[in-house]
């Protein structure tokens, strides 16, 4: 994870060049709820950045990471690099991007949760509180639940990317 960290902060060092009139720059960032050096990133350069550069940045958190992926669709599983509540922290964490579409808000948010417990369902609710436009947290709660099977495919679809990295 650390060449991603590194690599990363290159490309967010680039964008100081950037003007108002430039398309924003995509950021796509692919980590681990529960990965130290995700929580580092996030937390200590990402959040920072998007302070500072705002409108000019366009980030796209790709929750997944490292993880093994088998079975097919309707009936994925998945063995996550920091163990199963580093999937449910992922999967959280994709239900709260598809429920929280904002960048004002979700960047906050996820920094939020992975400064605190990335992957507590409370955590989330709290953070929520945070933001300009929260959602409840039952609704994140069924997300998990009721669109577990679509939502792991989510996971393996971007975990396609990074299997392999280690």
């Amino acid at each position: 994870m650390k060449q991603f960290i590194l690599f990363s902060s290159f490309l967010l060092v680039g964008t100081s060049t950037c003007s108002a009139q430039d398309a924003p720059v995509e950021i796509s960032v692919y980590y681990e709820s529960l990965c130290p050096d995700s929580v580092e990133f996030i937390v200590v350069e990402l959040d920072p950045v998007f302070k500072l550069f705002g409108d000019a940045i366009n980030v796209q958190f790709k929750p997944y990471g490292i993880a093994e992926t088998t079975g097919e669709e309707g009936s994925w599983e998945f063995t996550c690099q920091h163990g199963p509540n580093e999937c449910y922290g992922n999967m959280m964490h994709a239900c709260l991007i598809n429920l929280v579409p904002e960048q004002g808000d979700i960047v906050p948010l996820i920094d939020c949760i992975m400064s605190k417990s990335p992957a507590s369902i409370a955590t989330a609710e709290l953070c929520m509180g945070r933001i300009t436009n929260p959602v409840d947290i039952a609704l994140v709660e069924e997300c998990i639940i009721v669109d577990g099977p679509s939502l792991l495919y989510i996971l393996y679809s971007r975990g396609v990317y990074t299997s392999g990295w280690s």
